[in-house]
């Protein structure tokens, strides 16, 4: 049990996390299936989209500042569909809740900035080193 912790402990110091004392990577968001959700192409309703949306108000909030929220939501670059449903959420849930921009300029800074790293669309991923090709006599 305690080399599951640590294997775990070593695993977040990896990643980005929700919250260090759960210890859950953001990155978890991979396995929603967004379409299924969502079969309108709008934001995900019911319980899912209740749980997403509190999810990305408490980063939101919790975050320093903007850079710090926009790292934290950048790790969702990796998978489209994660990114594309998160927008969803972002425009469709989390923006309607938000209060006026006068009361809270950051929280909208902290949205606007979120939104545009995942709008960057996919991290593109590094290309492989060629092999060489075994040699033949």
């Amino acid at each position: 049990m305690v080399e599951a912790v640590k294997h775990v402990d070593q695993l977040n110091h990896s990643v980005k996390v929700a919250a260090p004392s759960v210890k859950v990577p953001l990155a978890v968001l991979r396995f929603v299936k967004f379409g299924e959700a969502a079969p309108g192409g709008g934001p995900p309703g019911g319980v899912l989209g209740l749980l997403l949306r509190h999810l990305s108000e408490s980063l939101l909030r919790r975050a320093v500042d903007a850079e710090a929220a926009a790292e934290a939501f950048g790790a969702l670059r990796r998978y489209d569909d994660v990114r594309e449903g998160m927008l969803l959420v972002l425009d469709g849930l989390v923006r309607p809740r938000l209060p006026g921009r006068a009361q809270a300029p950051e929280l909208h800074q902290k949205l606007k900035v979120v939104r545009q790293e995942l709008a960057k669309g996919p991290v593109e991923k590094p290309a492989k080193a060629a092999k060489a090709s075994p040699r033949f006599l």
